[in-house]
Order: C-alpha cells, then sequence, then structure tokens
C-alpha cells in the first residue's frame, strides 16, 4: 500500500494522517513510516468535531477518510514515529492481565462458595482448583 501512495504522490511530500485508535493504527504507522512517509496518529475526537465544525455528516469509510484528509491538510499534525515493539507489548498485555484477573476473583469467589456449601461435587471443587491454579501461572508469566 505504501508503494502505492508514493506513487499517487508524484515526488510530492506524502503525510499519512490516521485516527489513533490504539493497537489497530500501530500496524499501518510502523508500514508507512518504513517507507519513510511522515505519519500521524490523531485523537479521533478530534477529526469527529473538525467534521462538525465543517458541517459534514455521514458515517461511511470514505466520508470518514476524506474528513481525515482534510483534517490533515488543514492543521498540519505533527508527526511522530511509531512506537517501538519494546513498549507496544506491554501496552497489549495489559487487557488481558486484567482481564485474567478479573476471570480470577470470579472464579475464586465461585470455589469459595462451593467448598462452604453442603453437598459440593469434589469433582466441581476439583476442576474449579486446576482453573484457578492455571490463571496463577498466567499471572506469573505476565509479572515477567
Amino acid at each position: 500500500m505504501a508503494n502505492w501512495v508514493v506513487k499517487q504522490a508524484n515526488g510530492k511530500q506524502v503525510h499519512v494522517v490516521m485516527e489513533a485508535t490504539n493497537v489497530p493504527c500501530e500496524r499501518p504507522a510502523h508500514h508507512f513510516h518504513r517507507f519513510g512517509l511522515r505519519v500521524s496518529a490523531v485523537n479521533p475526537v478530534q477529526i469527529k468535531y473538525f467534521a462538525r465544525s465543517a458541517l459534514r455528516c455521514g458515517k461511511t469509510d470514505a466520508v470518514d477518510a476524506e474528513i481525515t484528509a482534510q483534517y490533515g491538510g488543514v492543521t498540519q499534525p505533527p508527526a511522530r514515529t511509531p512506537p517501538a515493539r519494546v513498549r507496544a507489548e506491554p501496552k497489549q498485555l495489559t487487557p488481558e492481565r486484567e482481564a485474567v484477573l478479573a476471570q480470577r476473583t470470579q472464579e475464586d469467589t465461585h470455589l469459595m462458595a462451593l467448598k462452604d456449601a453442603q453437598h459440593a461435587s469434589p469433582i466441581a471443587i476439583l476442576r474449579l482448583s486446576s482453573v484457578w491454579n492455571c490463571s496463577a501461572r498466567l499471572m506469573k508469566l505476565n509479572r515477567r
């Protein structure tokens, strides 16, 4: 895609402007940056209010692309270097860790309730205990 963009530019400076949508925008940002293009990731809310100020409405990919291009041409947002993979990995793992923590808390509560029950199934307790131990191992791996 970057080759196509450079070809369409006919030797002019290319400035790629995209919405900063966390992880989904990082891959194209790295791709365009490798080809030596200026890349700006902009807060989507800024583009939304820019569209409102221009009295533009409609929510299609074509309209969004046109508004984002106009925003880039008018405001000339600063170019940025995409984050290195060393910084991107913890950002991706944090939501995973939070999900495991939430699941572990839920399972811990369930396990305590099962142990307190008068006629708890030993199989259910064993299964839930093994799931709890598995999530504990995942948490240890995430801390490294």
